[in-house]
């Protein structure tokens, strides 16, 4: 047997046809791959959201707000220590209180569950954002008034 060193080998060439249909199964397969990425994200952003749902629907159910505000604050305060230590961020004080903030807005599961089919979390946190922006304006408005009304006095 004769072997010449120093040669490398090259691969054979593909005719184009079969090369064609490589990049036409690759380019298939990664769509398949991007679909099914998309998929898990969307069911685990769905399944996040109505989490937090339904832990703010549990969290309002203690009447953590009104005459009790007060023992409502620390219970999430101390609720949100026990959450994190034991699962990690995403269960800080803020959070909790969006949570419920979320529940008070949607207080139908049913609102919620529809509208996860076709929209991330970041949709309803978007929502929960400019709801508490109109309720700071309307404060400022609230007082500007009553400061008029008072003819300016403190």
């Amino acid at each position: 047997m004769n072997k010449k060193i120093g040669h490398s080998r090259q691969e054979p060439q593909l005719p184009a046809t079969v090369a064609d249909n490589e990049a036409a199964l690759l380019s298939d397969l990664r769509n398949l791959i991007q679909l099914a990425r998309q998929r898990i994200a969307t069911a685990a952003y769905s399944t996040q959201t109505l989490l937090s749902w339904h832990l703010g629907q549990r969290m309002l159910k203690e009447n953590l707000h009104g005459a009790r505000a007060a023992y409502g604050k620390q219970i999430l305060v101390t609720v949100s220590r026990e959450l994190t230590a034991e699962y990690g961020r995403g269960f800080s004080y803020a959070e909790l209180a969006r949570m419920v903030q979320f529940v008070q807005l949607f207080p139908e599961e049913s609102i919620v569950v529809t509208p996860l089919q076709q929209l991330s979390c970041t949709y309803f946190h978007t929502l929960l954002r400019a709801r508490l922006q109109q309720a700071i304006a309307h404060a400022r408005e609230s007082a500007v008034r009553q400061l008029l009304n008072e003819g300016g006095k403190p």
